[in-house]
This record gives structure tokens, sequence and C-alpha cells, in this order.
């Protein structure tokens, strides 16, 4: 959280003291977080937010459509380095970093392995 507090840094700097309107793209996946910064960022600064949620890639699709907007916060960076290799971004500022996780069904769990583990129970029990 301390990260997407950033996000709130970025949209500050985006705009001057006068009130004014902000739209944001954001990957659907960051709904929770991004709710709560633009809540505190309206009642801080008096802009209103816009925000438009969905996947990277639809997000990135609907930009490209309309080519307006102000912010773009996607679950992963690719999608980022698309827009910037377009010359479409003044800045980039990482904000987490993304850890991917799996389960396994106890029922299905016999025959997979992992690297260094006999079974994902190992990696549980490593915990």
């Amino acid at each position: 959280m301390k990260k997407l507090a950033t996000l709130a840094a970025l949209m500050a700097i985006t705009f001057s003291s006068q009130a004014a309107d902000l739209y944001l793209y954001a990957g659907a996946g960051l709904k929770e977080p991004v709710e709560k910064i633009v809540k505190q960022f309206e009642q801080n600064t008096g802009n209103k937010v816009t925000v438009e949620y969905g996947g990277s890639g639809q997000i990135l699709a609907r930009y490209n459509q309309v080519k307006t907007g102000d912010l773009f916060l996607s679950g992963s960076a690719d999608y980022v380095e698309k827009l910037a290799q377009d010359n479409q971004v003044k800045a980039v500022e990482p904000l987490v970093l993304h850890i991917p996780v799996m389960a396994v069904r106890k029922d299905k769990s016999v025959n997979i392995h992992s690297r260094g583990c006999r079974s994902f129970r190992c990696v549980e029990s490593a915990r």
C-alpha cells in the first residue's frame, strides 16, 4: 500500500492547485486500492477523478481508440512499455511488484512436482 501512495503523489503532481478533472485507466485487479486513493485525492485536492477499469490489454486498446486520459495504471509494465514505445508517456513510475501464486487442489497434487520439492506441500511447510 505504501508504494500505491506513489499513485496519489503522481496524481497530485499532474495537476496544479486549481480543481480539474483527471481521467485514469486502471487495471481491474487494482480497483480496491485505487478507489481508496482516488477518494482521498479528491477530498484533498478538489479534483474529480474518473476511473475506467478493465484488463490491461482492454484499457490499452480503449486508450489507443479514444486517445484521451491522463494516467494509465496497468497490472503489467508491458502495457506501459507499449505506450512508451509510441512516445505517449511522459514519465513511468513502477508502484508494486506482482508475485504470481499457484494453488493446486489437494486431490490432484500427487503427481505434480516443482523444482527442489517433491510436492507443493514442501512449499507450504517452508512458511
